[in-house]
């Protein structure tokens, strides 16, 4: 995400760029918002226009995609409580590393480092 400015992704983003910004694809994305998983914040002004991804979101739908390409078949439950658990906590204490084995069961690691 360092090849957009802070105040753009304030503004909020289309699908498309945050889709880019995040490693996914369009569909990838679109389907996620469609099945509920994760949802662009910040309202768009004006009727008609759709809404815009925030940096936070941007950040989420990176998380998915990183669950999504490690985890072939990632349930859209498993990704939505990976948006669940991290939306409320602080932005530092989100995971830089996910670590991820696919096994019989998902087994999801996730290494949070409080601020100092």
């Amino acid at each position: 995400m360092t090849t957009m400015n802070t105040d753009v992704l304030q503004r909020g983003v289309s699908t498309l760029v945050a889709a880019r910004e995040a490693g996914v694809t369009f569909r990838q994305a679109d389907y996620w918002v469609r099945a509920g998983v994760i949802a662009p914040t910040v309202e768009a002004r004006g009727s008609g226009n759709a809404r815009g991804w925030c940096e936070d979101d941007v950040a989420l739908l990176k998380v998915c995609g990183t669950i999504a390409s490690a985890l072939e078949r990632a349930p859209v439950s498993l990704l939505a409580a990976a948006v669940d658990l991290l939306r409320p906590l602080p932005r530092t204490w989100w995971p830089e590393l996910l670590e991820l084995a696919p096994s019989d069961h998902v087994t999801v690691t996730v290494r949070i480092r409080p601020p100092a």
